[in-house]
């Protein structure tokens, strides 16, 4: 089915954001189209499912500051199984080449670290959060190597008032059997939302101004973002609103 060359509004990516995007307009009479260049929707969330039932989110797991979290509602609602208990980030399985005396080490310089981090967001001009690490402490390769994991970037690419206005309460739920509720890659939390799209499929899905699906898919021609894009600049119909 061809899409339509106008639209009210376009979504770019069908993850948690872009689907929520959805949800907020779509009581508002606007035709709306969503874009997706993956063959699923979810954008970073994706569960394996390994044998012996081990079940592994490859991506985000955390349902952070559950507490104020919109997720968790949606979740429950849907009948996932909301795990409302402690994480464990800070303990290790087995004292294997880091033992307790060190980890506390550790854990006293990144809490020392993150109190400076603190202290200099209150200084007007923003500044890089690597600025703030001890010269020469041992620690810093490590507090370097979870802020890459954290923040997907070093501490050089860190801005102090970033880090500071991270909301945070420390309320961090897990959903047990992962994100997406089966190896279904379709199914999962941000789809099962009451207000989400349900006829994504490869690259796109589109919804009309009631919110029903009109069309699905591509064709080999006009698959991906440029296609698309293409065919709407070239009509003179696509609109930002």
């Amino acid at each position: 089915m061809q899409l339509s060359s106008e639209v009210d509004v376009a979504i770019i990516g069908a993850g948690a954001a872009g689907l929520g995007a959805y949800c907020a307009l779509a009581d508002h009479g606007l035709s709306v189209i969503i874009l997706e260049a993956r063959d699923r929707i979810g954008g970073r969330a994706l569960t394996r499912y390994l044998p012996e039932g081990i079940v592994f989110d490859a991506g985000c797991e955390w349902l952070h500051s559950a507490d104020h979290n919109a997720f968790v509602q949606i979740a429950s609602a849907s009948h996932f199984d909301v795990a409302d208990a402690g994480v464990h980030w800070g303990e290790q399985t087995y004292d294997i080449n880091f033992p307790l005396s060190e980890q506390r080490e550790f854990y006293a310089a990144s809490e020392a670290f993150y109190a400076r981090l603190e202290l200099a967001a209150q200084i007007p001009d923003d500044s890089s959060a690597a600025v703030w690490l001890e010269q020469g402490n041992r620690w810093n390769p490590l507090i370097e190597a979870v802020s890459c994991y954290v923040n997907g970037s070093e501490l050089s690419g860190v801005s102090v008032h970033d880090v500071e206005s991270y909301f945070e309460t420390g309320v961090n739920w897990r959903v047990r059997r992962g994100l997406q509720r089966s190896q279904d890659p379709g199914r999962d939390v941000a789809r099962d939302a009451p207000c989400a799209p349900r006829h994504l499929h490869t690259f796109h899905g589109a919804h009309g101004r009631t919110g029903r699906a009109i069309s699905s898919g591509a064709s080999s021609e006009d698959r991906g973002l440029d296609g698309l894009a293409a065919r709407l600049r070239g009509k003179g119909h696509a609109r930002n609103k």
